[in-house]
């Protein structure tokens, strides 16, 4: 006894079957992974962004988060990441620090 397949289960199998074959995505700075290439003989690279959690009644923050490269030499930079942090608290108070 033969049993066709529905064309609505026969899509629903076809796109589990793509996105199982699915390569993972790709993403370019300002991300938590390292630069894939150094920037060009005696160039600057530098990336930014703003990160923060907002919290009920207060949040925190990198601000601006920095990201610099200098290539020093082929194939070979120098990398310049300084952590700076806001953080509100629920209470009202306001703390800056930066790190070297």
């Amino acid at each position: 006894m033969h049993k066709l397949i529905s064309p609505s289960r026969r899509a629903a199998w076809v796109a589990a079957a793509i996105l199982m074959l699915a390569l993972p995505a790709q993403a370019g700075p300002p991300v938590a992974t390292d630069d894939p290439e150094p920037p060009e003989l005696s160039r600057w690279e530098i990336n930014s962004a703003l990160a923060g959690t907002p919290v009920h009644g207060g949040g925190d923050a990198a601000l601006p988060v920095v990201d610099a490269n200098y290539g020093a030499a082929p194939g070979f930079q120098h990398h310049i990441q300084p952590p700076m942090r806001y953080v509100h608290s629920a209470e009202g108070t306001h703390s800056a620090s930066a790190t070297w």
